[in-house]
């Protein structure tokens, strides 16, 4: 099927140690229903299983240019890398927060979604569920990369909703939509709905070190969460799960802005500077109309410092409070983004 090849699995790429694949629907060179691709399959199933140096012809048939340029892998979407003029001028903070991943269902996820925006085939979560992300955190020292830290906003209260691996209609790549974001500073929240088009809102909003609580400005009830730290605070890259959470935090962010286009930025977390520590969670959604969340309870377990705890149809990296910097692309770097991530999606 045509633009199915980065699905298959190698021979020696299924993801456990001791588990091989052969067959003509693996990733072996021809990548087609034949029985040349079962052959050249089964050969690199027998190398990768005894270390042996074979010879195998035709495992080579994706051409050297058939994935990425070189250009593309050279690039990369953080605020840093921008073009000059747009170089020096990009989005700076803390936080300190609570970031949790989710399995839900996937219909009532499809409501949430904007027209020509869908969600993309993705193999983290059982079938008809698909992977939320949760961030309840403080906002500390935001500004404008190139000014003082007294110029930036007052710290202030935020809570993401963050939909993992969608789709745009027309556009190469698979992205992460926020269909809200709440936050207690006025500032801050028309900055990103003008600058970059995120559905930001006003909302109250408590933190504590177990707790989190979102309402609308009104004070209808969105969601609440309590906290369970589990663990003492560490660097994440000690965690094995750490590419995990970086597929999940760090994909390119889609939105629609005001003037009806699509829009793209990068938001890096800085997770190899990071430290995190593993937490319980429970978030209790009251109103799907603001949340975009079916109402009821959420739960997610701390953090794995390993990836071999993982449940066979739930490969999530769990939950865990984060305390880091960031960085965020300027809003005029958006076409760039978006080319770089359908190239660097490209077979």
């Amino acid at each position: 099927m045509p633009g199915s090849v980065q699905y298959r699995l190698p021979p020696d790429g299924a993801g456990f140690e001791n588990l091989f694949l052969a067959g003509d629907w693996t990733r072996c060179g021809i990548n087609a229903g034949c029985v040349e691709a079962a052959t050249i399959s089964g050969l690199g199933a027998a190398k990768a299983l005894t270390g042996a140096n074979i010879e195998i012809v035709g495992e080579g048939d994706i051409a050297p240019d058939a994935g990425p340029t070189a250009a593309a892998k050279l690039d990369s979407p953080y605020a840093q890398t921008a073009p000059w003029p747009l170089t020096p001028f990009y989005g700076v903070g803390q936080l300190d927060g609570f970031f949790s991943f989710h399995a839900v269902d996937a219909k009532e996820l499809e409501k949430s979604l904007p027209k020509g925006m869908s969600l993309h085939p993705q193999a983290l979560t059982p079938q008809g569920t698909h992977p939320v992300a949760i961030l309840a955190n403080q906002q500390i020292g935001v500004r404008a990369a190139t000014l003082p830290r007294f110029t930036g906003y007052r710290n202030y209260f935020e809570a993401i909703t963050a939909i993992s691996y969608v789709q745009i209609e027309g556009q190469e790549g698979a992205f992460t939509y926020l269909p809200n974001i709440y936050l207690n500073r006025l500032r801050p929240q028309l900055a990103g709905v003008w600058y970059y088009g995120y559905n930001k809102r006003i909302g109250q909003l408590t933190m504590s070190n177990d707790r989190h609580t979102v309402a609308s400005a009104q004070g209808t009830p969105i969601w609440s969460a309590k906290y369970a730290q589990r663990d003492f605070a560490r660097p994440l890259t000690q965690y094995d799960t750490l590419g995990a959470v970086h597929r999940l935090a760090e994909q390119v962010v889609v939105s629609k802005n005001k003037f009806g286009h699509w829009q793209y930025s990068n938001l890096d977390f800085s997770l190899t500077s990071a430290y995190v520590a593993g937490i319980d969670v429970e978030i209790d959604v009251h109103d799907f109309g603001l949340s975009n969340l079916p109402v009821g309870k959420m739960t997610a377990q701390p953090l794995r410092q390993t990836t071999h705890h993982a449940a066979a149809d739930n490969h999530l990296p769990g939950a865990f409070r984060i305390w880091t910097s960031w960085t965020l692309s300027n809003p005029f770097d958006s076409a760039r983004i978006a080319r770089l991530e359908a190239s660097q999606t490209r077979l």
